[in-house]
């Protein structure tokens, strides 16, 4: 998973970005995804776009502390586009609640 988050963090390619991305939000579940936004949190010069890029394509209810997270990102963050993520993820969340 190490790997994966580096590759994911050091890629300057999009194309190579995106492919890191889906290949490590196919790896994520209820077990691993706190400790996968806190390896990308604490990589070195981590942008809040990189963070919140992986949050909004994970977000589900069942996991269960995402909400809080997401919600003190949105305090902190400055970049809109994150923001506009962290938004949306929230919302999909919304929406996977109503349809359950």
């Amino acid at each position: 998973m190490d790997k994966l988050i580096n590759y994911y963090m050091t890629k300057t390619s999009v194309d190579l970005t995106e492919i890191a991305l889906e290949r490590l939000v196919y790896m994520t579940n209820a077990s691993n995804y706190l400790l996968i936004i806190s390896k990308i949190e604490n990589f070195p010069n981590v942008s809040e776009l990189d963070l919140s890029m992986y949050i909004v394509e994970i977000a589900q209810p069942n996991y269960i502390n995402l909400i809080t997270l997401i919600h003190q990102k949105l305090i902190t963050f400055k970049d809109i586009d994150a923001i506009d993520d962290l938004n949306s993820a929230l919302q999909k969340i919304k929406q996977g609640k109503e349809n359950v």
